[in-house]
């Protein structure tokens, strides 16, 4: 061996030597950094005239590391969320002000923990006849006191009726900002559940988290304009995952196909020869994508009415042998395509939104 070569090669070791001490070195250095946990609470329509917040129960917490980490938020030593940019939005529901106590935990990669402990005040004044209501009064993402996110497609990677999305949890696709709850869908490729789409958008429900028998529904909403878009508010029987649809019955109260001056509501479920049945409705009205307008479904033992700005336009009367007298959720969900009349999609299409301002359930 030369003596170049063998000056090279101690030259080699010796930066590899200092290159490994350095990493080291930074590694130790890193591992002995504190992770600083900072976490800031706002409670919804808070003033110095009402400390306690606006009467909606609602919470607004955020969360901030010295570098990356997991965050876990447990509300009361009962209910945890998981969530990876630090924000959750909660409603309390016990009336009155009350106590509670707001746990933050914080992990970084190398398992690091920081923790956080508050106990707030928050008023919840729910309206004699209100048994539910969303304001959305919350900036972020959906309040997961009231909503679970549906992201995992239950037909063979896709969503049912040939429909041309993936769902997701991802804030950019859906999202409450100044009292309005935004559902997004966006021209993207997007993998998930081993297939591939060329669109993303939301779809969130209450399901074991609020379902009710009997009530006044009232939805303010403006629907999109794209063609191939398809949205919908709508409720399903608490009962699916036992009998599955259409026997748990569906109810639609808002939902638009190709016609985008039309809005239909529409009655799910299966007959007594064991059929898929439906009876629906539509009314015209040339603002629907342009302005916010008000739906409400009445729903009572005898009938389901639907009305538009006040204006009746589906009534139907109900059978014993229907299976409309049980308990239902809520479900909010902006499709794309599919084969139930939504129509082809825009090759333009870019993005669109189906915007909610409320949505509230009344004793009828």
């Amino acid at each position: 061996m030369t003596f170049f070569k063998i000056y090279r090669n101690l030259c080699l070791f010796l930066i590899t030597l200092n290159y490994a001490c350095s990493e080291s070195k930074s590694d130790s250095l890193q591992s002995q950094i504190p992770l600083d946990l900072s976490v800031d609470i706002e409670i919804i329509g808070a003033t110095s005239s009402s400390p306690f917040g606006d009467g909606s129960g609602t919470i607004k917490c955020m969360a901030k590391t010295n570098r990356s980490a997991q965050f876990i938020f447990t509300i009361n030593g009962e209910q945890s969320f998981e969530s990876f940019d630090g924000l959750l939005n909660y409603s309390f529901s016990n009336l009155g002000v009350n106590n509670y106590t707001i746990d933050v935990s914080a992990v970084d990669l190398d398992g690091v923990t920081a923790n956080y402990t508050e106990v707030i005040e928050v008023l919840y004044d729910l309206d004699e006849d209100l048994i539910w209501s969303e304001e959305f009064s919350a900036d972020g993402p959906a309040d997961l006191s009231k909503w679970t996110y549906e992201v995992d497609p239950p037909n063979n990677g896709s969503w049912w009726n040939d429909e041309d999305q993936h769902y997701t949890d991802r804030e950019k696709n859906s999202y409450a900002s100044n009292g309005i709850f935004y559902i997004r869908a966006l021209r993207e490729t997007f993998y998930f559940a081993g297939s591939t789409k060329l669109y993303t958008s939301s779809r969130l429900k209450t399901q074991k988290k609020f379902s009710f028998k009997y009530g006044r529904v009232e939805i303010r909403a403006k629907l999109p304009s794209s063609q191939g878009t398809w949205p919908a508010v709508w409720m399903l029987g608490s009962n699916v995952d036992s009998v599955s649809w259409p026997s748990c019955g569906e109810i639609d109260i808002i939902e638009q196909f190709s016609d985008k001056s039309k809005n239909f509501s529409t009655a799910h479920w299966r007959d007594t020869n064991g059929k898929p049945a439906d009876y629906g409705n539509s009314i015209s009205s040339s603002n629907l994508t342009s302005e916010f307008n008000n739906y409400v479904l009445d729903w009572s033992p005898n009938n389901i009415i639907a009305y538009l700005n006040g204006v009746e336009y589906y009534r139907m009367n109900l059978l014993e042998s229907m299976p409309f007298n049980k308990e239902f959720f809520i479900i909010m969900n902006l499709a794309m395509g599919g084969s139930k009349g939504a129509g082809e999609i825009d090759t333009n299409f870019d993005e669109d939104t189906l915007e909610i301002d409320y949505i509230r359930v009344y004793k009828n």
